[in-house]
């Protein structure tokens, strides 16, 4: 304007280089000002969660939470957790549970934050408390003693159960009583028969036991038309009992193997099967009416198993393979195919924050292949 007072005028020249000063100098304030802001949202936290301790529930369910010693834990989920945790910012100690039961009354409760274990997604859980996305397909299977050997301890108990040890005893009874008589009439009727009793007795024994095991003895027939008669029912007597003997061992010996083999669900009818306590495994065996019997530590689940007190033991896929692997020395091994699928997934207090952040970042690695080379790690090629 004053250049216009004085009547003179710029050049074009010089309003172009006026005109580019101008932009340049917006050009550096916009420059600084989002360097600024850049400075700002890296400062801030990753996570709402950033600034405070989150408490993270764990229960020993191998091979996905172990505790390798004293408060240092291991598996695939507390890898997971851990990357998880990492991407976030987020600061968290672990919180261990003796059950199932006892992580998810204090998950509902809110006195954790997250439960970083194989939890299997169902609807009555989520009536308790929420779930993030699922970061594992598994499923249920059947463990069982391989050890299927038919010693002669395994064939008393199995003969004492059905009543037949009882049987025999009255047999054993009626053979003494009969080996008495028998003493009694040879003393009189056989010249050279023993006259001590002991050994008079231990004649009789003998020849007794012959006839009833095989049909056959040494003493003759009888004296007469009746003692011919009583030797041929004797004899006859004698080759029941052994016949009902041999049936009876085996069909019991049978009944043992048949009672051994299981292939699958269909064979767990009137068995007694073991079971983790609060878990999916016992829900599906109180849904399918099968007899289980509870437990709070895996390796007396186990054990019961190895030592016949159980027939079998459900429990997760995974988990089971994996002890398997870890313990050869165990004749255990898995049966049947992978039944009631089933999803994994953390869980979180109902209407928690942490769920929305958790879910983005599993969706993160499950679409850069963590999750997938995680699985590869501790399981093999799918």
């Amino acid at each position: 304007m004053l250049v216009g007072m004085l009547g003179v005028h710029p050049s074009r020249h010089v309003c172009v280089r006026i005109f580019h000063m101008k932009r340049l100098v917006f050009v550096f304030v916009f420059a600084i000002a989002c360097v600024n802001r850049l400075g700002v949202c890296t400062s801030e936290p990753a996570s709402i969660f950033s600034n405070q301790e989150l408490r993270v529930a764990v229960i020993y369910s191998p091979p996905f939470t172990m505790e390798t010693s004293p408060g240092v834990y291991s598996g695939f989920s507390i890898e997971l957790w851990e990357k998880l945790a990492a991407m976030m910012k987020l600061s968290y100690v672990f919180v261990p549970c003796a059950s199932m039961p006892e992580l998810m009354q204090k998950l509902e409760s809110g006195q954790v934050d997250v439960a970083a274990t194989n939890m299997v997604v169902t609807s009555a859980r989520l009536k308790m408390f929420d779930f993030t996305h699922p970061y594992f397909n598994g499923g249920l299977r059947i463990m069982v003693n391989e050890d299927r050997r038919f010693t002669f301890a395994k064939l008393f108990e199995a003969l004492n159960n059905y009543g037949y040890i009882k049987i025999f005893l009255v047999f054993g009874a009626i053979l003494l009583a009969i080996t008495y008589v028998v003493t009694l009439f040879q003393r009189k009727l056989t010249r050279d028969f023993p006259q001590r009793w002991h050994e008079g007795l231990a004649d009789s024994f003998y020849h007794v036991m012959s006839v009833a095991m095989n049909g056959k003895t040494n003493y003759a027939a009888g004296h007469g038309a009746l003692g011919k008669v009583l030797a041929g029912i004797w004899l006859m007597c004698g080759v029941a009992v052994v016949a009902y003997i041999t049936s009876s061992v085996t069909s019991i010996m049978t009944l043992n193997k048949l009672k051994n083999e299981i292939h699958g669900v269909q064979d767990l009818n009137g068995k007694l099967v073991g079971v983790m306590k609060g878990t999916a495994a016992e829900e599906f065996c109180q849904k399918h009416q099968i007899f289980v019997k509870a437990y709070t530590d895996p390796v007396v689940a186990v054990a019961d198993l190895v030592s016949h007190k159980t027939q079998a033991l459900i429990g997760e896929a995974a988990s089971l393979q994996y002890y398997d692997k870890a313990h050869p020395e165990l004749p255990i091994t898995e049966v049947g195919s992978v039944f009631s699928d089933e999803k994994y997934a953390f869980g979180v207090p109902k209407n928690s924050d942490l769920r929305t952040e958790l879910n983005i970042q599993l969706l993160m690695l499950q679409e850069g292949g963590f999750l997938h080379d995680l699985q590869v790690r501790y399981f093999g090629e799918p």
